[in-house]
C-alpha cells in the first residue's frame, strides 16, 4: 500500500513484518538451544553422580574386603604327649564376630565342648582325657580379633586301650562348624576340621 498521495508501494510495513518475523525466529532459537544446553548440564550432571557413585560402592567394597575376617581352623597334635588340640585363627585384616559355633563328632553335635561333653567323647574314642582346663564357649557375639587365636578343643590322652584310635586319626573324627560376621556385617559361614 502507497502512502496517501505518494503512487508508490510503502515498503516500511513489510520491513516491520520482516523484523518481527526475524526476531521471532531468534526468540525460538534462543529458546531451543537454552533447553538443549539445559539438557545437556543434566545427563553430565547425572553422570557425574554416576561416577561419584560407583567410585564410593568401589571404595565401600575395598574396605569392606580389607576389613574382612579369615577364620582358619587347624589341629595341633604332640605325639610325645598325646595331646590334641583343634586352634583356630583369625588370619583376616577384621575382627570375627562369632554368630554360631557346633562341633560334630560321631553324629552327635555340640554347641560346646566343655567337661561333660568332652568326658562322653573320650568314653566313645576308649581313651581317658584329662582336660587342659580349656572349654570355651564361643558364644554368639564373642569377637576374635585380627591374628588372635581361639582354641576349641584341648584334650590330654592320659589313658589308652586297644581299640583307641591312634591320635593322627582324631582331626578326622570331627567337624567344627563356625558363622562368623564381619564388621560390615557380612555373614561368612565355615566348615572345618576333617580336612584340615
Amino acid at each position: 500500500m502507497a502512502a496517501p498521495g505518494s503512487g508508490g508501494f510503502d515498503w516500511s510495513i513489510w520491513a516491520a513484518w520482516a523484523q518481527m518475523l526475524v526476531a521471532l525466529l531468534a526468540l525460538a532459537f534462543t529458546i531451543s538451544e537454552s533447553r538443549r544446553s539445559r539438557r545437556e548440564r543434566r545427563i553430565e550432571r547425572l553422570a557425574a553422580d554416576s561416577q561419584r557413585r560407583e567410585e564410593r560402592d568401589e571404595a565401600d567394597r575395598d574396605r569392606r574386603l580389607r576389613a574382612r575376617p579369615n577364620l582358619f581352623g587347624t589341629w595341633m597334635l604332640d605325639e610325645d604327649e598325646d595331646n590334641a588340640e583343634f586352634i583356630v585363627k583369625n588370619e583376616g585384616l577384621g575382627p570375627a564376630t562369632i554368630v554360631s559355633y557346633e562341633a560334630t563328632f560321631g553324629g552327635a553335635t555340640y554347641k560346646a565342648l566343655d567337661a561333660v561333653n568332652l568326658e562322653t567323647i573320650c568314653r566313645d574314642l576308649d581313651i581317658v582325657c584329662q582336660s587342659k582346663g580349656h572349654y570355651p564357649a564361643l558364644a554368639s557375639g564373642t569377637s576374635i580379633a585380627p591374628g588372635e587365636t581361639a582354641r576349641l578343643l584341648s584334650m590330654h590322652i592320659v589313658k589308652r586301650t586297644d581299640k583307641s584310635p591312634p591320635l593322627a586319626a582324631i582331626p578326622g573324627m570331627f567337624d567344627f562348624h563356625i558363622s562368623y560376621v564381619s564388621i560390615y556385617g557380612d555373614l561368612i559361614e565355615d566348615v572345618t576340621g576333617k580336612n584340615s
